[in-house]
């Protein structure tokens, strides 16, 4: 689904490479100077570090400990002298408190998502990573406090070019994908993005903006608050139309006619949610499966998300998933200008 070209200023950032030591996010920034103090071109970089690994305590046992007695002594008397006699030092044995399995320190929990890394039903891709069928929908769930996993927008091609989700998640070697904002024909997006506290693009387009921030909070504001706001408190931010969740509040009105229009009719979907245990959800209908607006402000409600939003659908709407795109509206996948990124550094 595609906007008439606006005027815009943008920042176009575009994933270049991922390497897994450091799951590094490097960004080729192209804007145009329009001052004689502006360079032509802008280099910016991203990064992303996993956290450190926690270091595991070995299992330990109480040593069998070897205890010395100070010797016994007994004096005999005979009827004339008087002998000594000394008996061997008594080795003692101390048993140990603990059987070798078990560890003197008290045992840590394990974190939830290993006791249960995927709701019941659900296919588990990667550890934070799951994904299911339910409704007409796919979903993707996204552990967002793992810190292997790196969530960012991106463009499929460059700066007003477009192209395939699938080609660009290969070569970001991303696990999953999932079509992002909507654009305009020559393939720049509406709204803003942001990808680890760099703009992915500025553009001032009327949208609404879920943000995730640094700090593991979420919110949706408008574009003119996004841009207004610090990028760098950005772990990401992606544009769509319309919240169809916001603060636990399922939309209900999102237009004179919920059933018609371009925006408001039925149609396939993508939507991109966060809850309030820091899951992002990525749903996407089926090819068969067109709803209105309502119907997926329910549907994303029904999956816990406190602010969700809509993203690009109709013929935009794909999801790709462990090498292979799992759906796409058209007969074949649409090019786009962009698209949000799930990467695992392993």
């Amino acid at each position: 689904m595609e906007r008439p070209k606006i005027s815009r200023r943008l920042l176009g950032v575009t994933i270049g490479f991922l390497t897994i030591a450091d799951l590094a996010v490097v960004a080729d920034v192209d804007r145009l100077s329009s001052s004689n103090n502006s360079p032509a071109s802008v280099v910016a970089e991203g990064r992303m570090l996993p956290s450190p690994h926690k270091a595991t305590l070995p299992a330990e046992t109480v040593p069998t400990t070897t205890i010395y007695q100070a010797p016994s002594t007994t004096t005999t008397t005979p009827p004339e002298t008087t002998t000594t006699t000394t008996q061997p030092p008594e080795i003692l044995t101390a048993e140990p408190t603990t059987s070798p399995s078990e560890s003197i320190l008290p045992a840590a929990e394990a974190p939830l998502a290993e006791l249960q890394p995927c709701p019941v039903e659900w296919e588990v891709i990667k550890k934070g990573i799951c994904y299911a069928k339910q409704e007409g929908f796919h979903i993707l769930r996204v552990d967002l406090t793992d810190p292997n996993i790196s969530v960012c927008p991106a463009y499929t091609v460059g700066p007003g070019r477009l192209g395939g989700v699938s080609e660009a998640a290969e070569q970001m070697d991303a696990v999953a994908a999932v079509n992002s904002s909507f654009f305009t024909k020559d393939g720049w997006p509406l709204g803003p993005l942001a990808c680890n506290g760099q703009w992915v693009s500025d553009d001032s387009f009327s949208q609404e903006v879920l943000e995730y921030h640094t700090d593991g909070t979420t919110q949706i504001r408008t574009a003119e608050e996004t841009l207004a706001a610090d990028v760098t408190a950005l772990r990401f931010a992606v544009s769509g139309s319309h919240y169809v969740v916001n603060d636990g509040q399922v939309g209900e009105d999102f237009g004179p006619d919920n059933e018609t229009g371009t925006l408001y009719g039925r149609h396939n979907r993508t939507a991109i949610g966060i809850d309030d245990k820091d899951f992002l959800f990525m749903a996407v209908t089926e090819r068969d499966n067109k709803v209105t607006m309502p119907e997926l402000a329910q549907f994303m409600g029904s999956l816990g998300t406190g602010f969700a939003i809509n993203v690009d659908g109709g013929g935009s709407s794909q999801l790709y998933l462990n090498g292979e795109s799992l759906v796409y509206s058209n007969e074949n996948e649409r090019r786009i200008s962009t698209g949000l990124f799930v990467i695992v550094n392993s």
